[in-house]
């Protein structure tokens, strides 16, 4: 299955958040190698506003423009080339206001995943392993990933 989100989307749980989730649905990527979704409303989420076109709320998937294989040999020298990498991103925007009276500004994730080529192939269950380790831990860590940004502790 491709990236696609159910709706509603399930949130992190965080104080002050009672059973978070927004509902998304599909807009238009800003290139054809990717998937957009806005978030169209939020529950459980107090003072939280959704995506506006002044104050952005999406999440975005991006796939290489050209899939990188292996490539073993080189046919010229016959060395083993470097393991190209396919790089896909997930991009999260969401506007926010810094100041009572300033505009609002973007905060943004921009998480760039380098995928050696042929793991897909060859190691399917160890590349499953790494996005199940990633996402569960962002989900685990969210509320305290969110204490960071606000008092840069890391304890």
């Amino acid at each position: 299955m491709a990236f696609t989100p159910s709706s509603p989307v399930t949130c992190a749980a965080m104080s002050g958040f009672t059973t978070p989730t927004a509902t998304i649905a599909i807009d238009t990527a800003p290139s054809q190698f990717g998937k957009q979704y806005y978030v169209a409303s939020v529950s459980g989420q107090p003072s939280v506003t959704a995506h506006t076109v002044g104050s952005p709320f999406t999440v975005t998937f991006v796939r290489p423009v050209t899939l990188r294989i292996v490539e073993w040999f080189s046919s010229i020298t016959g060395w083993k080339r470097p393991n190209p990498k396919n790089e896909y991103r997930i991009i999260v925007r969401k506007g926010a206001t810094p100041v009572a009276g300033a505009p609002i500004d973007i905060i943004l994730f921009d998480g760039v995943i380098k995928v050696p080529a042929g793991v897909e192939t060859y190691d399917a269950p160890n590349l499953k392993a790494f996005f199940s380790f990633l996402c569960g831990t962002l989900w685990a860590t969210a509320s305290g990933i969110y204490d960071t940004t606000t008092n840069g502790a890391l304890t």
